[in-house]
């Protein structure tokens, strides 16, 4: 009862490691990501209370170093984009005898060194080859700019959740909540390294979108024995934003619309008092991430090229589900320690390899 207000930091550091599909390390994938959440609630009288809360409920902080498949090695690089050049020539000169003469050159292509070569030589085969060429020459100079370059993904979100609560019951141990969510989102894409293929070298930027969304919920609270149970229900939120994004095999530069819309969750917060000076808590959170996928306009569509439906940029095979238990101790009257165990299903395996998230 009353004022009540908190502010809670949190710096991750995790390590996360794995092997790419040619069974090399991945090294540390987690860039260390941290994140503030703050809250303040008031009683206005006995019955009703008002609150504003302010989280980051999702992110992601991805990072690849080493020489894994998602990293940029120039090489890898000239012989995907000659690979592309290849078939987009086969489909353009409908597998003439023109392709067929130019068709051995490009499969030799290894190397930005090699694909310069080989645009000298097709050059000189026909008017038609010049784009061609131009290709080739383009694709080099990409794979030298950026070979080395790492995997990098960076996804923020931010909400800010207003509440007004009334308490039911004779001896008002129930309370209901509900109210407003302002989310903000943005974020950047950077794909590099063979495992993504002719999408190696792609770049996007989600502008700053803010939508509203909603959160419900029902408490229960016995005081003399500490115990709170509560039941929070966030609504899914859709994001109707910009996107710019680049794919240097196409030659794409450009910005188009872009929607993606942030899940639901469902979650379950326990306390109680084991003795006057423990507490013992609990949580459960569900998010359905199998609903959850991102679709960048332009990406989507480049790789319907290969895929009829197109292939989102992630996507997620199953929910959510993690859970919390923790041991509060006071020692004192000014000390308390407190410690926690927690698990966390994942949302399938294999993983994305642009979580976590």
């Amino acid at each position: 009862d009353g004022t009540y207000a908190e502010t809670v930091y949190t710096y991750i550091d995790a390590n996360v490691t794995g092997k790419d599909t040619s069974g090399k390390d991945t090294g540390d994938i987690a860039e260390a990501y941290d994140f503030f959440r703050y809250g303040v609630k008031a009683d206005i009288n006995d019955t009703f209370s008002v609150g504003v809360l302010y989280d980051e409920p999702f992110g992601a902080a991805v990072q690849y170093d080493g020489n894994s498949n998602f990293v940029a090695d120039k090489n890898a690089t000239a012989t995907i984009f000659a690979q592309a050049i290849n078939q987009a020539t086969k489909a353009q000169l409908n597998d003439s005898l023109a392709y067929k003469s130019i068709k051995p050159v490009l499969d030799s292509v290894k190397s930005p060194q090699r694909a310069l070569a080989v645009a000298s030589i097709v050059e000189t085969n026909s008017a038609q080859a010049k784009p061609i060429a131009d290709r080739l020459r383009a694709a080099a100079a990409h794979a030298e700019a950026t070979d080395g370059q790492k995997t990098n993904v960076e996804i923020r979100t931010n909400n800010l959740t207003m509440l007004v609560g009334a308490k039911l019951g004779a001896n008002k141990n129930f309370q209901i909540y509900g109210g407003p969510v302002a989310q903000r989102v943005k974020g950047e894409v950077h794909l590099r390294g063979p495992a993504y293929q002719v999408m190696t070298g792609y770049d996007a930027k989600i502008a700053t979108d803010t939508q509203l969304g909603w959160a419900a919920g029902l408490a229960f609270y016995k005081p003399e024995i500490a115990l709170k149970a509560a039941l929070t229900y966030r609504s899914e939120i859709e994001h109707d934003s910009e996107i710019a994004e680049t794919i240097p095999v196409t030659g794409y530069a450009g910005k188009k619309d872009f929607k993606v819309t942030l899940p639901d969750s469902w979650n379950l917060d326990f306390q109680t008092g084991v003795n006057p000076t423990t507490l013992l808590t609990a949580k459960v959170r569900y998010v359905p991430w199998s609903d959850f996928d991102i679709r960048p306009t332009q990406y989507t569509e480049t790789t319907k090229l290969r895929y009829p439906q197109g292939l989102p940029i992630i996507s997620y095979d199953k929910d959510q589900w993690s859970a919390e238990v923790g041991l509060g101790k006071r020692v004192s009257d000014r000390l308390a320690v407190s410690g926690a165990v927690g698990w966390d299903s994942g949302a399938g395996n294999p993983a994305s390899s642009l979580g976590p998230i």
